[in-house]
């Protein structure tokens, strides 16, 4: 929801710095809100989309995993995925393909014809300007590639 914490906390840490390029507005969201990616997969688990389970085989205080709550809303985002492959899904489908690509869960999603569509899009971003719809997109990914 567009009211989240998580996201107002984002935009106050942006704020700090008004004229940030990509990659530094990403630096200074990651230091004020550390650790990021606990925070959202708890707030992901108390929206009940992730289960919280604590693996036992580790002795480590941190040893919790976050598995989907619902094999549909796997499914559902594995369709969306393919469809985004194919070139449906518009600026959503872009974001889902970078998100599955930078956690590196695109190939065991996408069979190779659909992998190398979706590499040629998200390559194609290196070559978007700055009045392209899905320049935000673009300057994330260079941002998280730099």
């Amino acid at each position: 929801p567009s009211q989240h914490a998580i996201l107002n906390d984002a935009l106050n840490a942006l704020a700090a710095i008004p004229r940030a390029s990509a990659a530094e507005a990403i630096l200074q969201v990651e230091r004020r809100l550390a650790p990021l990616d606990r925070h959202l997969l708890d707030a992901l688990y108390r929206r009940d989309v992730l289960h919280r389970v604590r693996d036992w085989q580790f002795w480590r205080r941190d040893a919790l995993r976050y598995p989907l709550r619902s094999l549909q809303a796997r499914n559902d985002t594995a369709s969306f995925l393919l469809q985004a492959a194919d070139g449906g899904g518009g600026a959503a489908g872009i974001g889902l393909l970078m998100l599955a690509d930078v956690a590196g869960v695109m190939t065991a999603h996408l069979g190779a014809r659909h992998h190398e569509r979706a590499n040629r899009m998200l390559l194609a971003l290196n070559a978007i300007d700055a009045t392209h719809e899905l320049a935000g997109i673009a300057a994330i990914r260079s941002a998280l590639l730099a």
